[in-house]
């Protein structure tokens, strides 16, 4: 099967931005947790001054800040896709139930192999299917109605 290709940057710009809200919101708190909470903790509990105690923790821990933020754009890329797996097949979803909701011909929703949702969109599918099925039934039916009056 050929790859679909992704047409849209953001599929659910709402959903993609809260998402993308939280995890820097999540990675600002473990980065206080793990780098500002201990200078404040040693800082109360030990004598020697706060500006002492800083520049030695940072001396101590610059490495894992430094890696902490070469990791967030990865963490923010792989957010991204991974978002995208969800929302744009039920972007996709929705749209197909807008249109067929609006009486007008829908094809089936294909989605791409490693996208989430293949449940639900084969579930659209099958009741598409049927409910195309009903109707040229429906239409025989009148058909052979119109011929027998």
């Amino acid at each position: 099967m050929p790859r679909i290709k992704r047409t849209n940057f953001t599929a659910d710009r709402q959903i993609q931005t809260q998402t993308s809200r939280r995890l820097v919101i999540y990675w600002c708190v473990t980065w206080l947790a793990v780098f500002v909470l201990p200078i404040l903790v040693r800082t109360l509990t030990t004598s020697i001054p706060f500006s002492q105690l800083a520049t030695s923790m940072i001396n101590d821990l610059w490495f894992p800040m430094a890696m902490s933020f070469l990791i967030l754009p990865i963490l923010a890329w792989d957010h991204y896709r991974f978002m995208h797996r969800i929302t744009g097949p039920v972007r996709r979803i929705g749209q197909s139930l807008q249109t067929l909701a609006d009486n007008k011909p829908v094809t089936n929703i294909r989605l791409r192999k490693e996208d989430f949702c293949q449940q639900l969109a084969d579930d659209f599918n099958r009741l598409n299917s049927s409910l195309e099925k009903r109707e040229m039934h429906a239409q025989d039916r009148l058909e052979r109605e119109e011929v027998m009056c």
